[in-house]
């Protein structure tokens, strides 16, 4: 579809990936230091006090005390990145690769969910409702919750076992 668009129209688009979390907090600095010079300095001497407090609190550190100040005023001062799907964009998922290990061999979505159906029965696999093939047949990638990694990874080593290594798994 997107090659019909890019013909149709004569242009050629640029493919980007979605912002990751450390991305979005440099953004957010850099118009924090925007809107910081419409600032009055006949506001500055009633942030003085509080200022070297912050300062000392940090043991004379003034750059850790600036920069604890702007993560509070960013938004990001609790954690700084989550995990965000590469497919979707969304928080608190993993994207996933699942690939034939040897070059060559082909494996499409079909073959891919028949083996997450087997190997990871149950919620594991229920919860995958996203797959994107890789080009030419090389696997695909799918989404987990963040909070399920362990037990795909679990699950993954006793299949190197049992499928001799034929199969590989990387989490993005």
């Amino acid at each position: 579809m997107i090659d019909d668009i890019e013909r149709q129209a004569g242009v050629k688009l640029q493919r980007v990936g979605i912002p990751q979390p450390a991305d979005v907090i440099k953004s957010s600095a850099k118009g924090i230091l925007q809107d910081l010079k419409n600032v009055s300095s006949e506001v500055i001497p009633y942030f003085r006090e509080v200022a070297a407090e912050l300062i000392q609190d940090n043991k004379g550190d003034a750059e850790t005390a600036l920069c604890l100040t702007l993560a509070y005023i960013s938004g990001y001062y609790k954690s700084a990145f989550t995990s965000k799907s590469l497919l979707t964009g969304q928080e608190k998922m993993l994207t996933m690769i699942m690939a034939p290990k040897e070059p060559g061999i082909k494996l499409n979505i079909n073959a891919c969910r028949e083996q997450l159906d087997h190997w990871f029965a149950g919620r594991l696999a229920d919860n995958i409702k996203i797959m994107k093939a890789i080009k030419n047949n090389g696997g695909i990638i799918f989404d987990i919750y963040e909070d399920q990694k362990s037990r795909y990874l679990d699950n993954y080593e006793h299949i190197k076992e049992r499928e001799e290594g034929r199969l590989e798994f990387v989490i993005e």
